[in-house]
């Protein structure tokens, strides 16, 4: 990310984050200069701030709060990289999902030890576990036809639960 943001110019990062945070880049702060966009998920708070701040500064996604995802996987993806996508949406709070799904009973299994293994260690480990244990999923299926299938269902399912 440090690295894209360079290439595009960018000249001053900060490692802050929540609802205090959107305040302080939006209207600045003694140490944090106002910016003209503020992007990234983050929990009901942050959706909240932002919604709070929208016009003041430009926000670069809806006013989504705890985020969805759903990995689609087999042992030829690293199982940490299937785990940490999972716990990076999953961290958002109660309220999001986190699905895997995939044809491979091991790598389910080795996806689940390795979030196991980095949720332990998280500082936002209440707020993850609330998620995964609340609306994690795994879905094992037959083969990669069948988890595109359950994709799309997941798709219209969260389509109508959102109203679209």
């Amino acid at each position: 990310m440090l690295a894209a943001a360079h290439l595009c110019g960018v000249r001053e990062v900060y490692k802050i984050g929540g609802a205090q945070a959107v305040a302080a880049m939006a209207y600045g702060s003694e140490t944090i200069r106002p910016v003209d966009v503020i992007a990234g998920p983050g929990n009901i708070w942050v959706a909240t701030a932002k919604q709070e701040v929208a016009g003041t500064v430009g926000i670069a996604a809806a006013f989504a709060g705890p985020s969805e995802i759903v990995v689609v996987g087999d042992e030829t993806c690293p199982s940490t990289s299937a785990a940490i996508d999972l716990i990076l949406q999953a961290e958002h709070g109660p309220g999001g999902r986190a699905w895997l799904v995939t044809w491979n009973e091991t790598y389910a299994e080795e996806v689940e030890e390795a979030i196991g293994v980095i949720v332990d260690s998280s500082p936002r480990r209440t707020e993850t576990l609330a998620t995964l244990t609340n609306d994690g999923y795994l879905c094992l299926v037959n083969s990669p036809r069948q988890a595109v299938e359950v994709v799309n269902e997941i798709e219209a399912l969260a389509g109508h639960l959102s109203g679209s």
